[in-house]
């Protein structure tokens, strides 16, 4: 999951507001399952997908003709079984009658057995082959949109090295984080409101503090405070710069807010209002 780490902080006495940059709550990089040619593209950017739903194909002319040869190996193993196995019946019934010697009975036995194996070999070969031929159909593994397409169609992809073919995020919430001082500490707790606005669309949320880092930052005398805001409507974007209103949490019996101005530039930089 990216992260988004606060970029300024403004505080007065009775007010907080941190910014930071939302983030998709979930994001898949997809790549093939096998080394070959892209052969065919599914999607483009900006596409909405479903979890399961084909995204691109690799080129699958070997795989089909590794198919071929493992199922005719197979049919192959299967008719020298059978000849095996009607000379083991016949031997055996010799053998129950005593004419012929047991050593001639257990080697015919042991073609048998090796028979057997032999088929079962064949079966694990085609098994194999249909899997290669399943890998060459690459499905979205979340439901999201494509936010991302790095490879064309005739590029040669491969499973190592992974080569990125298209990027997927859900969207369908957005996180956002923030770093606050920790003497909030005393005044948040999951749960608690605070309002988050995104300056670009003009938009202002109330949600609820989702989690809170279980660490201080021992250098900026920080914590870092997640949400998670609802967008079912797609209608805000990952990316989006966020300003993050902590001010109905104040406490005017607990005393004034604390400053956000101890928090050093690099990770915070504080201004009056």
């Amino acid at each position: 999951m990216a992260s988004a780490a606060s970029e300024a902080s403004s505080s007065t006495a009775d007010q907080l507001v941190v910014t930071g940059t939302a983030a998709p709550v979930r994001e898949a990089k997809v790549g093939p399952k096998a080394t070959g040619t892209l052969a065919a593209m599914k999607v483009e950017e900006g596409d909405t997908v479903k979890k399961g739903q084909l995204l691109f194909r690799l080129s699958g002319a070997n795989q089909a003709l590794a198919v071929n040869q493992a199922e005719a190996a197979l049919a192959s193993a299967l008719v020298g079984q059978t000849t095996v196995k009607t000379e083991l019946d016949r031997i055996t019934a010799l053998h129950e009658r005593g004419s012929v010697a047991p050593a001639t009975y257990d080697q015919v036995k042991a073609q048998y057995e090796a028979a057997q194996a032999g088929v079962e070999q064949a079966r694990a070969a085609v098994a194999s082959a249909k899997q290669a031929t399943a890998d060459t159909a690459v499905l979205a593994p979340i439901s999201g949109v494509v936010s991302k397409r790095l490879a064309s169609v005739g590029d040669t992809v491969s499973m190592m090295p992974p080569t990125v073919v298209l990027i997927i995020q859900d969207i369908s919430k957005l996180e956002v984080r923030g770093r606050v001082p920790e003497m909030m500490l005393a005044k948040l707790k999951p749960g608690s409101p605070i309002r988050v606005r995104f300056p670009a669309v003009k938009q202002e949320r109330t949600v609820e503090i989702e989690r809170i880092s279980p660490s201080v930052d021992p250098m900026t005398r920080t914590i870092e405070v997640v949400a998670l805001v609802p967008n079912e409507d797609r209608s805000l974007k990952a990316g989006m710069l966020v300003e993050l209103d902590f001010s109905d949490t104040s406490d005017a019996s607990a005393g004034p807010m604390p400053s956000a101005s101890a928090e050093p530039a690099t990770t915070s930089k504080a201004r009056g209002k």
